[in-house]
């Protein structure tokens, strides 16, 4: 994403984005990172999941969800068998990886 002149711009960007993607934590609605939104995904599709049953549980729509289930399926993190999705092995290895940053992160006081 490239850089914006203004703080009023980057203001009503992230307006924007917490109207399109906000989730409540501690209260407050913040913004989910779309690594976030990915690994909610492919967590969610572990277990041969529906698009009804992903979008759902992870709090998209259909639109939104349209556009992370094509990115996963050409990158190979999650397949489409029928007209249901899972999560593979690659996906797997993302949301272990995923997991030990958010880790190490908190590790060393940063969130």
């Amino acid at each position: 994403m490239g850089q914006y002149p203004n703080i009023e711009n980057r203001n009503n960007l992230y307006n924007a984005w917490k109207i399109i993607n906000p989730f409540l934590f501690n209260g407050e609605w913040v913004m989910r990172t779309q690594e976030k939104i990915i690994v909610d995904i492919l967590r969610t599709a572990r277990t041969n999941s529906t698009k009804t049953r992903i979008v759902y549980s992870t709090n998209l729509n259909f639109k939104v969800f349209k556009k992370y289930a094509e990115h996963l399926l050409v990158h190979g993190l999650l397949q489409k068998i029928e007209n249901k999705f899972k999560t593979t092995e690659k996906g797997l290895r993302f949301i272990e990886h995923h997991r030990e940053l958010e880790l190490l992160l908190t590790m060393n006081g940063e969130s």
